[in-house]
C-alpha cells in the first residue's frame, strides 16, 4: 500500500488517543468558557433592558409634561 494510506491511519489513530485522553479536561475547560461568556451576554442583555425601560418611563413623563402645559 502507499505511504500516506499508512500516514493517514497512524493520524487517525492518534487524533483518536488525543481526544480519549485530553478529551475531558478540554471540554470542562470550554464549558467554562461558554458560561463565563453566556453570564456577560445576559448581564448586557439584562442592562439594555433597564436603560430602555428608562428611556420609556422618560418619554412617558415627557408626553404627560407636554399635555399639561
Amino acid at each position: 500500500m502507499d505511504h500516506e494510506f499508512w500516514t493517514g491511519v497512524t493520524i487517525a489513530i492518534m487524533m483518536k488517543f488525543a481526544l480519549k485522553k485530553a478529551g475531558p479536561g478540554v471540554s470542562a475547560y470550554l464549558d467554562k468558557q461558554v458560561d463565563e461568556m453566556e453570564e456577560g451576554v445576559e448581564q448586557c442583555r439584562s442592562a439594555c433592558i433597564d436603560a430602555i425601560r428608562d428611556a420609556i418611563k422618560n418619554e412617558e413623563l415627557s408626553q404627560w409634561q407636554a399635555q399639561c402645559e
